[in-house]
């Protein structure tokens, strides 16, 4: 396994042979996020991009689509968190835990609700296309990973006791979750069987680790961590500055990204910058990955090679993006 070394990213000119390794990358599928561009009219949605960062398109209304978007297998739909019905009923962000989970066809048709439930979260579809595991929050304020029918028929709960579990990731070949848990103290990477069992921690190490996302050949999962313990970015400094900043955690350290062997051995670190990097997604050809970084003052989508290369960003004209999923 070869990775770049560790260092800020390059900013001069690539050559034309490295635009052309890069360009061939990057015209492999799709990237699918939630962003928004401005007040008013121009707000929060659902958006897909080519995977170099051209072809922008809406896929949703304003106000429709607000977390954890996730791909059907074969690229067709779109899974995530929001108001599935038009007019069904308002948006209230003081009731975000009253969201459902909504599939859309990636032209924007055909808008359904999926799954309804109290405190569901984090949907995220099998490679079989017909279970969606999920975080589900009880009256006692933990969560636990859950799958069910893509039908909304058959739920189950695969984990259980006291802490946050969230962010499921379905293996590629369906017999093992990803998903962190956050005990109040420290978050770490945990994998389960898709029926269940008992949760067995991966690559120990920092208070937050974040976001586990498997590689498309199953022997990779890629994470975010503060385990290098650098300090907040500027940007999140920025964000405790700005009206309702104070409901932000003290002094959150910034993240980096990692990938490990599926076994939770061979930890190495991606990207070293004094920005947050966060929610890595796997290409398809497992030699790329895309997140999010607060770099530039405020969350783009961003894309860096894990055998050399540059980063750089794919998105431009948004207040803010988030949570990108990558398909074929």
């Amino acid at each position: 396994m070869s990775f770049s070394a560790c260092g800020p990213p390059a900013t001069e000119e690539p050559s034309a042979s490295e635009r052309t390794t890069v360009a061939a990358h990057e015209r492999a599928g799709r990237i699918l996020f939630i962003g928004e561009q401005g007040p008013g009219e121009e707000s929060t949605g659902l958006f897909i991009m080519n995977a170099d960062g051209t072809g922008l398109r809406r896929v949703t209304e304003p106000n429709v689509a607000f977390f954890s978007p996730s791909w059907s297998p074969d690229g067709s739909r779109v899974l995530f968190e929001g108001v599935c019905e038009h007019g069904d009923r308002k948006f209230d962000p003081d009731v975000l835990d009253a969201l459902d989970f909504c599939v859309v066809d990636a032209d924007g048709a055909n808008l359904r609700r999926a799954v309804s439930g109290p405190g569901i979260q984090h949907p995220a579809w099998a490679p079989d296309g017909k279970r969606i595991a999920y975080s589900a929050v009880s009256r006692s304020g933990d969560s636990n990973i859950h799958v069910i029918g893509a039908d909304g028929i058959g739920r189950r709960r695969l984990t259980e006791g006291p802490g946050q579990k969230r962010s499921p990731a379905r293996s590629p070949d369906g017999r093992t979750i990803a998903f962190e848990i956050d005990d109040g103290r420290t978050g770490q990477i945990y994998v389960v069987g898709a029926e269940g069992g008992t949760p067995r921690v991966l690559g120990p190490g920092g208070t937050r680790n974040e976001t586990p996302s498997w590689s498309h050949d199953g022997g990779r999962i890629a994470f975010s961590s503060d385990r290098s313990g650098k300090a907040e970015s500027e940007a999140t400094k920025e964000l405790r500055r700005n009206p309702g900043g104070e409901l932000l955690p003290p002094n959150v350290a910034a993240q980096d990204l990692y990938v490990m062997n599926a076994d939770g051995t061979g930890v190495v670190q991606v990207t070293s910058d004094p920005s947050s990097n966060y929610a890595p997604v796997w290409s398809p050809d497992n030699m790329h990955l895309a997140f999010v970084s607060d770099r530039d003052g405020q969350n783009h989508i961003y894309l860096t090679g894990l055998q050399g290369g540059r980063e750089r960003r794919l998105t431009t004209g948004f207040r803010f993006t988030e949570a990108p999923s990558w398909t074929r």
